[in-house]
């Protein structure tokens, strides 16, 4: 168990879009489909970083607010003035139903004291937009629509580790190739283009973890954009710009 794990992976969907409405692969693994999921999202980072059981199983930010309050699973309620740890989560309130009514995992505290947050079932516009854009999204949140923080038990071994750019994995990634490397370049790709690719009339590239044609092809874009050699493999100077 750890924060780092818990952000890696949250990290790796940055860029996933629902299909409408509501319908993703967290609400399929949660159990409860077509329905608004930033909480969902929370839970299944969780649940896929090797995080099992360290928040409840709700589809609910405001279940999750009360389940905090009361210390369950040994959970902290943070007021909104402390400073938030990588790995915390944060509950906003956006003008829905009260006390809070979207969340996301902190990634990292501004000096400004502005939050970096990934969160799901989110978009908008730019980077700060407002929640229900559909899609996993970094953001730029502002203190004043924090409510409170959520410090799950990581324990004694949940490490912590600010956020860097992705290492390059020293062989170059290209068309045929399958894995976690794969899915972080489709992700990365679709949040750079804000889900809408020119070369795919408009739509986001599927993060499935396949170096297929459609993969190659928004490679090449990128390159071509960045004056880089266009040959849609991701070597040392593609990765570069893809992660700076």
């Amino acid at each position: 168990m750890s924060r780092e794990s818990l952000l890696t992976y949250a990290r790796s969907q940055l860029g996933y879009i629902e299909q409408p409405v509501n319908r993703t692969k967290y609400g399929r693994q949660f159990g409860e489909d077509g329905v608004f999921w930033c909480m969902i999202f929370v839970w299944c980072c969780f649940e896929n970083s090797d995080n099992h059981g360290l928040v409840l199983k709700t589809d609910s930010t405001r279940a999750l607010f009360h389940a905090a309050q009361r210390g369950d699973l040994r959970m902290q309620w943070l007021r909104p003035s402390l400073q938030p740890l990588p790995g915390d989560l944060v509950e906003f309130d956006m003008g829905g139903p009260e006390p809070v009514n979207h969340i996301g995992i902190v990634e990292r505290r501004l000096p400004d004291g502005q939050l970096v947050c990934i969160e799901g079932n989110t978009g908008g516009r730019g980077p700060s937009g407002e929640r229900n854009g559909g899609m996993v999204a970094r953001k730029l949140r502002n203190p004043r629509a924090v409510v409170n923080f959520v410090r799950p038990n990581f324990g004694s071994t949940g490490k912590l580790a600010m956020p860097s750019a992705p290492p390059f994995p020293d062989r170059i990634i290209q068309r045929g190739d399958d894995g976690l490397m794969v899915k972080r370049i489709q992700a990365r790709l679709n949040v750079i283009a804000k889900g809408k690719h020119g070369v795919l009339d408009g739509k986001p590239l599927p993060v499935g973890g396949h170096f297929g044609p459609k993969t190659e092809s928004v490679v090449k874009v990128f390159q071509q954009h960045r004056n880089l050699e266009v040959d849609g493999k991701v070597g040392r100077q593609t990765w570069g710009r893809l992660f700076p």
